[in-house]
C-alpha cells in the first residue's frame, strides 16, 4: 500500500534559476548553484524511477507499507530517507535510490564514485548516508515518537539498509568482497531480493495485521518535515530585502452631480444627485462605469 508520494521539487529548481539570472552572482556561486541543480534534478530522477518500480511491485498489497520522500528533523539530525519499504514483521527497508546512469564504482575501500560529463567525481557513500537514516529512526522509536505494535512485550522494527541503483546504470564492485555491498540493487532487481530472503522463527513471530502495519507506517509519515532552504544564505549570496509596499490610496468620494447633462463618454444622461466622476484635469464628468475604465 502506497502512504506518501515525494515531495515537488520543482519550487526549489525555480528558485535557484532565479539566482542564476542574478547580477551579484559570482563565477564561483554561479558553479556551486549549478551543480545543486544538477543534483536535485538528478536525485529527483532517481527517487522517481524508483518509486514507479517500488509501486508498480508494491503499492496494491496488503503486505507492505511504502513511504517516498520522507524528512525527519530530530533536533536538528535530519534523516532525508528516498523510500521506506516496510513488511508485516516490521522490517523496515531503508532505501537511498540513485541513478548513475554513467555507472557507478566502488573501491576496495569503500569509497564510491561516479561519472559526470564522462569525468570521474567522488561522491558520499550512499550505505553511509543509509546508516546515519537508521541512527535517526531508531531514535524515533527509543524517544516513542511511534507507538509500536504490542504481543505482551513491544514489537521492535528491524531496519534494512538498501541502496537502489536504477536499473540502466553499471555497478563496479571491488574485488574484495564486502558484505556491506550485498545490499546496492538495482531498482528493478529489489522485488526478487524480498522474495528471497530467509526467515527465522523469531522473526515469524512479529508478525502484524495489515492494519496494524497500517497504522504503524501512518505514524512514520507524520513525523514528515518539508525542507525550507534559504539558498540565498546557503550560497553567501546577499538578501534582496523585500520590496515596500506602498499602501493604496485612499478611495475618493464619488462626485455628486450638480447639474443635469451627458457622460462625456457614452453620452448617459446624469441626473442631479447621482454619484460620478469629475476629472479635474481633463474638465470631464463621467458616470461610474466610463470614469472606473
Amino acid at each position: 500500500m502506497l502512504l506518501k508520494t515525494a515531495d515537488d521539487k520543482s519550487g526549489e529548481i525555480q528558485a535557484l534559476e532565479a539566482l542564476l539570472g542574478r547580477s551579484d552572482v559570482d563565477a564561483r556561486q554561479r558553479r556551486a548553484i549549478q551543480d545543486e541543480i544538477w543534483a536535485i534534478r538528478l536525485g529527483a530522477k532517481a527517487e522517481a524511477d524508483a518509486a514507479y518500480q517500488l509501486d508498480f511491485d508494491l503499492r496494491e498489497s496488503k503486505h507492505w507499507a511504502v513511504i517516498h520522500d520522507l524528512r525527519i528533523d530530530l533536533d536538528g539530525r535530519v534523516a532525508q530517507i528516498d523510500h521506506l519499504v516496510i513488511s508485516r514483521m516490521l522490517e523496515v527497508f531503508v532505501c537511498e535510490s540513485k541513478s548513475y546512469t554513467g555507472g557507478v564504482k566502488v573501491n576496495e575501500h569503500g569509497e564510491w564514485s561516479t561519472y559526470r560529463d564522462r569525468r570521474p567525481i567522488g561522491i558520499p557513500s550512499p550505505v553511509e548516508q543509509n546508516r546515519r537514516h537508521i541512527k535517526v529512526l531508531e531514535q524515533v522509536i527509543k524517544l516513542g515518537y511511534v507507538e509500536l505494535p504490542r504481543r505482551i512485550i513491544a514489537i521492535k522494527p528491524t531496519f534494512r539498509n538498501m541502496v537502489l541503483v536504477s536499473k540502466d546504470g553499471l555497478i563496479t564492485r571491488p574485488k574484495k568482497k564486502m558484505p556491506e555491498l550485498d545490499s546496492v540493487v538495482k531498482v528493478d532487481q529489489f522485488r526478487t531480493h524480498l522474495l528471497n530472503r530467509d526467515f527465522s522463527s523469531a522473526q515469524m513471530l512479529k508478525f502484524v495485521s495489515s492494519d496494524t502495519l497500517t497504522a504503524f507506517a501512518l505514524q512514520l509519515t507524520r513525523l514528515h518535515a518539508p525542507a525550507r532552504w534559504d539558498w540565498e544564505a546557503r550560497f553567501g549570496i546577499p538578501a534582496i530585502p523585500s520590496a515596500v509596499v506602498a499602501e493604496p490610496a485612499p478611495a475618493r468620494k464619488p462626485w455628486l452631480v450638480k447639474f443635469d447633462g451627458p457622460c462625456s463618454t457614452c453620452g448617459k444622461v446624469l441626473v442631479k444627485g447621482t454619484p460620478a466622476v469629475w476629472r479635474q484635469t481633463e474638465r470631464r464628468m463621467l458616470c461610474l462605469e466610463c470614469g472606473a475604465a
